[in-house]
């Protein structure tokens, strides 16, 4: 049991953040080419995906992550 979060929400108070902090992540850069990371502003955020590259992006951020 449990109950869904209301990401869409979330996502529509700090979409620009979050696109810019997934944008600059080193990690994601060496995954995901640059065209994708930048299409996400224009295809409406990909909420889901965004979400989860944006979790991933903080984790890194904050934590100081990187890849050898």
């Amino acid at each position: 049991m449990g109950f869904e979060s209301p990401q869409e929400l979330w996502i529509k108070d700090i979409k620009q953040e979050m696109l810019e902090c997934v944008q600059r992540s080193r990690i994601l850069k060496e995954i995901f080419c640059f065209s994708f990371l930048s299409s996400l502003s224009s295809s409406g955020g990909g909420g889901g995906i965004l979400w989860l590259l944006f979790a991933i992006a903080k984790w890194e951020e904050i934590y100081k992550v990187g890849l050898e």
